[in-house]
């Protein structure tokens, strides 16, 4: 079979996996509340706004700084439709609703690095969750 045949084929397979969906926004802005005296961070423009799956890729253990304890680090991955616009680094992707994980609404993660490949089926942004 032709690869490049099938491409749009394989594109839509890998878009009925994306049940999930959220929000892509360029890096906020670090801003002072006069009300409160902390920073806060303002949401960067809006990129994208639509369907999205979200998947583990591994967790790795780790050595923490204090050398007792094992630090469990969970790497991820955020899946667009190629018909989405291109992240860039350090954007935020949050969760706004999901089908099979409650727990993952409001999760927001960190464009860490771009995944790129010959015969994409969707946009894969390697991510790292945000703590707030």
């Amino acid at each position: 079979a032709d690869v490049q045949a099938a491409l749009p084929e394989m594109r839509e397979l890998a878009e009925e996996l994306m049940v999930d969906a959220g929000e892509l926004r360029g890096p906020g802005t670090r801003v002072l509340d006069e009300d409160t005296g902390q920073y806060v961070t303002t949401p960067g423009p809006l990129k994208y706004s639509g369907k999205a799956k979200i998947q583990t890729v591994d967790a790795l253990g780790q050595d923490s700084d204090a050398g007792e304890r094992v630090v469990v680090q969970t790497r991820f991955r955020v899946d667009l439709p190629m018909s989405a616009p291109a992240a860039a680094v350090d954007d935020v992707f949050t969760v706004t609703s999901s089908v099979h994980d409650s727990e993952l609404v409001g999760c927001r993660f960190r464009v860490a690095s771009l995944i790129h490949k010959s015969f994409m089926t969707a946009r894969r942004l390697a991510v790292e969750e945000v703590q707030s």
